[in-house]
């Protein structure tokens, strides 16, 4: 289970990309999703619900949804995500945490024509420009699909289990950099510690202090790769009382020290690059 920081809490933050045969185990996030898929076709599992998209047709993934993706036989599909302050001027945020009852659609003709001009890559090998849109016409063409998505697809009969677990990971995305406890949690919340820890049991293999360290750890990876920062200060910065307990709990969750992971991103980008360097730019 993968707790996507990179797809958390971030203001008017987007990613996208093209990929093909693409495979992805069980993970969360807090964003949205829109999955197209250009060809082929793809298996999508939304909390433990198995459903099959073929070309033409969408996915919305509406925030906290425990999902996966898996190619059975070969896929070209564009991924959207976008931060949920895009959805929230046409859905409501409790509605948009509820969410529908399933993730696949398939939009008009209309709707697909509109969406081919405006948001799909013009081209199948990069997306990278379309990060550079317009905040307007990005908002009109994701509120032009979460309409017509949240208009067609009954409302999800979500059980009150499922939603005191999004008033979990919703308050735990916005205060794990704090020094938040389980205790904390249930005073916030308003449930008890026991019934809190019970919800939490829905994530396989994950409990309160394990979701916490895991979104503080993918925040310190980009620090450590992004920053020179010594490790003492972004132990502090992502939520850890000492750099002992960051080591620790760094090494227990990738296998390796933040010094040795420093060192192998470092090593894998000066070959990335390298490869990258023309031939008759090389010097002996």
């Amino acid at each position: 289970m993968i707790i996507q920081h990179t797809n958390f809490g971030t203001s008017r933050d987007i990613k996208s990309g093209v990929h093909e045969n693409h495979n992805y185990g069980a993970h969360i996030h807090q964003s949205s999703e829109f999955v197209f898929v250009l060809d082929g076709e793809l298996e999508l599992t939304v909390d433990g619900r198995a459903e099959l998209g073929k070309v033409g047709d969408v996915f919305c993934i509406t925030p906290f949804r425990v999902h996966s993706f898996r190619t059975p036989k070969y896929s070209k599909i564009f991924i959207y995500v976008f931060s949920n302050d895009y959805a929230l001027g046409l859905i409501d945020e409790e509605e948009l945490y509820i969410g529908r009852e399933r993730a696949c659609f398939t939009p008009s003709s209309e709707l697909s024509a509109y969406i081919e001009r405006t948001l799909l890559p013009s081209t199948m090998h990069d997306a990278h420009e379309h990060r550079e849109k317009r905040h307007r016409t990005v908002c009109a063409c994701i509120h032009a699909l979460l309409a017509e998505y949240f208009n067609t697809v009954p409302k999800s009969e979500r059980s009150s289990k499922n939603l005191v677990l999004c008033e979990i990971l919703l308050y735990i995305s916005k205060h794990y950099r704090e020094p938040i406890k389980l205790d904390t949690l249930s005073h916030a919340l308003g449930y008890t510690k026991g019934h809190l820890s019970h919800i939490l049991s829905a994530i396989p293999g994950f409990n309160f202090n394990a979701l916490v360290n895991s979104l503080r750890i993918e925040l310190a990876k980009r620090y450590l790769t992004e920053s020179d920062r010594r490790s003492l200060d972004i132990a502090l910065e992502v939520g850890f009382s000492c750099e002992r307990s960051f080591h620790r709990v760094f090494k227990q969750l990738t296998g390796m020290t933040p010094r040795e992971y420093t060192d192998k991103k470092r090593l894998d980008a000066s070959f990335e690059n390298y490869q990258k360097t023309p031939i008759g730019y090389l010097t002996p």
